[in-house]
């Protein structure tokens, strides 16, 4: 029922946009709201203005996408409206680049209020970044800004828990698999040994008889002459 919600929700939010070229379109359209958040991260004041040229931007165009969609009457054509969700794109992927990059600053700076201003602006994936949000979460548990990473915190560390047990019931399986392994290759090791001395041994006494038999024929050869 969940997966069903949820899915619903997502059909509904890209019914808001133009179908038009919707694979580029949708990718821009959805991210505006959390570029638009980044107005509130201290920060980022020097990218105020251009966050609101390019929100313009993109409002603009998606009128004119619900023309075209609708073959109203519109200022540009189908071919432009696809040259400007490119060049949209660029900026979009821009601002992402400038999100991570301003929350991957926080953890060296040891800065709560962008770490958290950054959180709130749905443009970071935690996960990527999961070991050094748990270390920054451990150097300032104390701060009540971080709270809102209790939640996540208790399941990566019972992640953590679950993973460590499960790695060394492996490691005491496979340790005791190979132990015993180990005592057999040895046996087989020593035993190989052994038939390889009897070989050498063998023939040895092998080369040995040839050579006396040769020489007593040599010698009875020498007393018939």
């Amino acid at each position: 029922m969940k997966k069903l919600l949820l899915l619903l929700l997502f059909i509904s939010l890209n019914a808001q946009n133009p179908q038009i070229y919707s694979r580029l379109a949708d990718k821009i359209y959805d991210e505006l709201p959390h570029i638009k958040e980044l107005k509130k991260v201290d920060a980022l004041k020097n990218y105020i203005y251009r966050v609101d040229e390019y929100t313009k931007k993109v409002d603009d165009l998606k009128v004119q996408g619900y023309k075209l969609e609708k073959k109203e009457s519109c200022k540009i054509s189908l071919k432009e409206y696809l040259y400007a969700l490119r060049e949209l794109s660029k900026e979009n992927d821009f601002f992402i680049r400038l999100a991570k990059k301003t929350f991957d600053n926080s953890f060296p700076e040891n800065n709560v209020t962008t770490f958290k201003q950054m959180l709130f602006t749905g443009m970071v994936d935690i996960t990527q970044s999961e070991d050094e949000v748990v270390r920054f979460y451990a150097d300032n548990k104390d701060d009540n800004n971080l709270s809102i990473l209790d939640d996540y915190i208790k399941d990566y560390n019972a992640k953590v828990n679950q993973e460590t047990q499960k790695q060394l019931v492996e490691h005491n399986k496979y340790k005791s698999y190979y132990n015993f392994e180990g005592d057999e290759k040895v046996d087989r090791i020593q035993k190989a040994e052994k038939k390889r001395d009897a070989e050498r041994l063998k023939a040895i006494e092998a080369e040995n008889k040839k050579e006396k038999e040769e020489v007593e024929q040599k010698l009875i050869k020498e007393l018939k002459h």
